[in-house]
């Protein structure tokens, strides 16, 4: 299960993610970000992954296009650490 909440400041808009990054779910986020995209405008777009509890590869994926775009990464736990570092050292590659 994945629960997406939506804040909207001043600053910035973010995505806070509560479960896991895996199917069905990943097509759910994807949707997410889109109309987070749209509706953000010139705001920074933050991710807070911090409550994540499993990302698949998918989910690996859709995070990496996420970095890919600029999106800004809130984390917490050794795993999401590496899975983010993992994650930047294939992009800059």
């Amino acid at each position: 299960m994945l629960k997406i909440t939506t804040v909207k400041t001043g600053r910035c808009y973010r995505l806070v993610l509560d479960g896991e990054i895996v199917s069905p779910w990943v097509a759910e986020l994807r949707k997410e970000w889109n109309n987070a995209r749209a509706s953000a405008g010139d705001l920074s777009l933050i991710v807070d992954i911090r409550n994540v509890t499993t990302i698949s590869q998918a989910g690996k994926i859709l995070l990496r296009d996420m970095m890919s775009e600029g999106v800004e990464f809130v984390c917490g736990g050794v795993l999401n650490r590496y899975v983010l570092q993992q994650l930047i050292r294939k992009e800059v590659l």
